[in-house]
């Protein structure tokens, strides 16, 4: 599948999705699970649609979910707190989730990811595939870091990383 060009759909620096293959899972199993509605998706055993048309009717092989994270989740804590100094920090780190990968993925990334572990690891035993990939637009980002804790929580999920740098 190829990924989508960001500078089409928005103007954003940089937009981060957690992709699924597996071999039988429903994928509004996943979507209920990780509270994410996918942006596409099948399940193994569904009718697959010939690029041609000209080709026979045939079923995917596996089930694919792909859904987009949103970038604010490890704010939504604040939330609720009425105290103008928590409501400055939350604005804060919101400005600083939409400008800063780095940020993004030490902020909401790993929060997503640890609260959602123990699903993960249970498709990871189910023999699924997860992947976080990330679309960096060249233009809009000149670079990020990696830190220690997001690289450990990738790890310990057993989740692969695909960074795709796109032209704006």
């Amino acid at each position: 599948m190829e990924a989508r060009d960001i500078s089409q759909s928005s103007s954003e620096p940089f937009r981060i999705s957690l992709r699924v293959r597996h071999p039988t899972i429903d994928p509004m199993l996943i979507s209920r699970e990780l509270k994410v509605e996918p942006e596409y998706c099948f399940r193994a055993g569904e009718p697959r649609e010939s690029s041609s048309g000209i080709a026979a009717a045939t079923v995917h092989a596996e089930s694919y979910w792909l859904g987009t994270l949103q970038t604010l989740e490890a704010v939504a804590p604040l939330a609720g707190f009425n105290n103008p100094r928590v409501r400055s920090a939350r604005e804060r780190l919101q400005t600083s989730t939409l400008q800063s990968l780095s940020v993004t993925l030490d902020a909401s990334v790993v929060a997503f990811l640890r609260q959602h572990g123990h699903f993960i690891r249970r498709l990871q035993d189910e023999q699924a595939q997860v992947t976080l990939l990330v679309e960096i637009s060249r233009q809009s980002l000149n670079g990020f870091t990696i830190s220690p804790q997001f690289a450990r929580i990738l790890s310990d999920l057993g989740i692969a990383m695909e960074l795709d740098f796109v032209a704006d």
